[in-house]
Protein backbone atom coordinates (compact mmCIF):
# COMPACT_ATOMS: atom_id res chain seq x y z
CA UNK A 1 0.00 0.00 0.00
CA UNK A 2 1.21 3.47 -0.82
CA UNK A 3 2.75 5.78 1.78
CA UNK A 4 -0.08 8.16 0.98
CA UNK A 5 -2.35 5.99 3.17
CA UNK A 6 -2.10 6.76 6.88
CA UNK A 7 -1.41 4.00 9.37
CA UNK A 8 -5.06 4.05 10.47
CA UNK A 9 -6.23 3.66 6.84
CA UNK A 10 -3.93 0.67 6.38
CA UNK A 11 -5.08 -0.86 9.65
CA UNK A 12 -8.80 -0.48 8.90
CA UNK A 13 -8.32 -2.28 5.57
CA UNK A 14 -6.43 -5.09 7.32
CA UNK A 15 -9.14 -5.35 9.96
CA UNK A 16 -11.80 -5.33 7.24
CA UNK A 17 -10.12 -8.39 5.74
CA UNK A 18 -10.10 -10.09 9.17
CA UNK A 19 -13.80 -9.27 9.57
CA UNK A 20 -14.50 -10.84 6.17
CA UNK A 21 -12.60 -13.96 7.21
CA UNK A 22 -14.55 -14.22 10.50
CA UNK A 23 -17.86 -13.91 8.65
CA UNK A 24 -16.92 -16.61 6.13
CA UNK A 25 -16.59 -14.25 3.15
CA UNK A 26 -13.94 -14.61 0.45
CA UNK A 27 -13.95 -10.88 -0.43
CA UNK A 28 -13.67 -7.52 1.35
CA UNK A 29 -16.48 -5.04 0.73
CA UNK A 30 -17.85 -1.78 2.02
CA UNK A 31 -19.84 -3.46 4.79
CA UNK A 32 -16.66 -5.01 6.18
CA UNK A 33 -15.06 -1.56 6.10
CA UNK A 34 -18.08 0.08 7.77
CA UNK A 35 -18.12 -2.52 10.54
CA UNK A 36 -14.57 -1.44 11.48
CA UNK A 37 -15.03 2.31 10.97
CA UNK A 38 -15.95 3.34 14.53
CA UNK A 39 -12.63 2.21 15.97
CA UNK A 40 -10.53 4.02 13.37
CA UNK A 41 -12.54 7.20 12.85
CA UNK A 42 -12.32 8.48 16.42
CA UNK A 43 -9.43 10.81 15.55
CA UNK A 44 -10.83 11.94 12.20
CA UNK A 45 -12.56 15.18 11.28
CA UNK A 46 -15.82 13.44 10.34
CA UNK A 47 -18.08 12.38 13.16
CA UNK A 48 -19.44 9.20 11.56
CA UNK A 49 -20.55 6.27 13.67
CA UNK A 50 -22.06 2.96 12.59
CA UNK A 51 -24.75 1.93 15.08
CA UNK A 52 -25.03 -1.49 16.67
CA UNK A 53 -28.31 -2.07 14.80
CA UNK A 54 -26.63 -1.29 11.47
CA UNK A 55 -23.78 -3.67 12.33
CA UNK A 56 -26.25 -6.46 13.14
CA UNK A 57 -27.96 -5.93 9.78
CA UNK A 58 -24.60 -6.06 7.99
CA UNK A 59 -23.60 -9.26 9.81
CA UNK A 60 -26.93 -10.86 8.90
CA UNK A 61 -26.43 -9.87 5.27
CA UNK A 62 -22.77 -10.96 5.07
CA UNK A 63 -22.74 -14.19 7.10
CA UNK A 64 -21.29 -16.94 4.89
CA UNK A 65 -21.79 -15.00 1.64
CA UNK A 66 -19.28 -15.82 -1.10
CA UNK A 67 -18.43 -14.19 -4.42
CA UNK A 68 -17.42 -15.91 -7.63
CA UNK A 69 -13.83 -14.73 -7.93
CA UNK A 70 -13.12 -16.32 -11.34
CA UNK A 71 -9.85 -17.89 -10.22
CA UNK A 72 -8.60 -14.82 -8.34
CA UNK A 73 -7.15 -15.22 -4.88
CA UNK A 74 -9.43 -14.86 -1.89
CA UNK A 75 -10.12 -11.56 -0.14
CA UNK A 76 -10.13 -9.29 -3.15
CA UNK A 77 -11.72 -5.88 -2.71
CA UNK A 78 -15.17 -5.42 -4.20
CA UNK A 79 -15.49 -2.89 -7.00
CA UNK A 80 -17.11 -0.36 -4.65
CA UNK A 81 -14.38 -0.54 -2.00
CA UNK A 82 -11.65 -0.56 -4.63
CA UNK A 83 -13.03 2.63 -6.23
CA UNK A 84 -13.50 4.24 -2.81
CA UNK A 85 -9.81 3.61 -2.07
CA UNK A 86 -8.79 4.95 -5.48
CA UNK A 87 -10.70 8.21 -5.12
CA UNK A 88 -9.82 8.68 -1.45
CA UNK A 89 -6.95 10.94 -2.48
CA UNK A 90 -9.54 13.30 -3.97
CA UNK A 91 -11.36 13.35 -0.63
CA UNK A 92 -8.16 13.97 1.31
CA UNK A 93 -7.50 16.94 -1.00
CA UNK A 94 -11.04 18.28 -0.40
CA UNK A 95 -10.44 18.06 3.36
CA UNK A 96 -6.97 19.60 3.15
CA UNK A 97 -4.96 16.54 4.18
CA UNK A 98 -1.77 15.17 2.63
CA UNK A 99 -2.48 11.62 3.85
CA UNK A 100 -5.47 9.38 3.24
CA UNK A 101 -7.39 8.55 6.42
CA UNK A 102 -10.36 6.21 6.99
CA UNK A 103 -12.81 9.10 6.67
CA UNK A 104 -11.56 9.77 3.13
CA UNK A 105 -12.28 6.17 2.16
CA UNK A 106 -15.72 6.56 3.77
CA UNK A 107 -16.38 9.65 1.62
CA UNK A 108 -15.37 7.54 -1.39
CA UNK A 109 -18.01 5.01 -0.40
CA UNK A 110 -20.59 7.79 -0.14
CA UNK A 111 -19.50 9.16 -3.49
CA UNK A 112 -20.21 5.84 -5.18
CA UNK A 113 -23.92 6.72 -5.28
CA UNK A 114 -25.14 10.08 -6.61
CA UNK A 115 -28.03 9.99 -4.11
CA UNK A 116 -25.52 10.49 -1.27
CA UNK A 117 -24.41 13.94 -2.46
CA UNK A 118 -26.41 15.85 0.18
CA UNK A 119 -25.11 13.64 3.02
CA UNK A 120 -21.58 14.06 1.64
CA UNK A 121 -21.85 17.87 1.64
CA UNK A 122 -23.48 17.86 5.09
CA UNK A 123 -20.58 15.84 6.55
CA UNK A 124 -18.02 18.21 5.04
CA UNK A 125 -19.87 21.28 6.36
CA UNK A 126 -20.30 19.80 9.85
CA UNK A 127 -16.60 18.99 10.02
CA UNK A 128 -15.64 22.59 9.28
CA UNK A 129 -14.17 21.98 5.84
CA UNK A 130 -14.01 25.21 3.84
CA UNK A 131 -15.25 24.58 0.34
CA UNK A 132 -13.78 27.01 -2.14
CA UNK A 133 -15.39 27.55 -5.51
CA UNK A 134 -12.94 25.13 -7.14
CA UNK A 135 -13.69 22.42 -4.57
CA UNK A 136 -17.46 22.90 -5.01
CA UNK A 137 -17.05 22.58 -8.77
CA UNK A 138 -14.91 19.46 -8.37
CA UNK A 139 -17.48 17.88 -6.02
CA UNK A 140 -20.26 18.62 -8.49
CA UNK A 141 -18.19 16.93 -11.21
CA UNK A 142 -17.32 14.05 -8.91
CA UNK A 143 -20.99 13.20 -8.49
CA UNK A 144 -21.46 13.24 -12.26
CA UNK A 145 -20.70 9.70 -13.43
CA UNK A 146 -19.31 10.75 -16.82
CA UNK A 147 -16.68 13.05 -15.35
CA UNK A 148 -15.57 10.97 -12.34
CA UNK A 149 -12.39 9.69 -14.03
CA UNK A 150 -11.45 13.24 -15.11
CA UNK A 151 -11.65 14.43 -11.49
CA UNK A 152 -9.61 11.47 -10.24
CA UNK A 153 -6.91 12.04 -12.86
CA UNK A 154 -6.78 15.76 -12.03
CA UNK A 155 -6.23 15.08 -8.32
CA UNK A 156 -3.61 12.39 -8.89
CA UNK A 157 -1.61 14.81 -11.05
CA UNK A 158 -1.55 17.66 -8.49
Amino acid sequence: MSRVFSESARQILIESKDTARRLGNNYVGIYHFLMCLNRFNSDGKLNVKVTLGEKKEMIHYLKGRKMDLNGKREYVLTKQLQEACQVSRFHSWIMGSKQIHPEHIYLGILGYEVENKERYLQLLTESGVLLTRLKRMMIRWYFTRNVKRLVINFIFNL
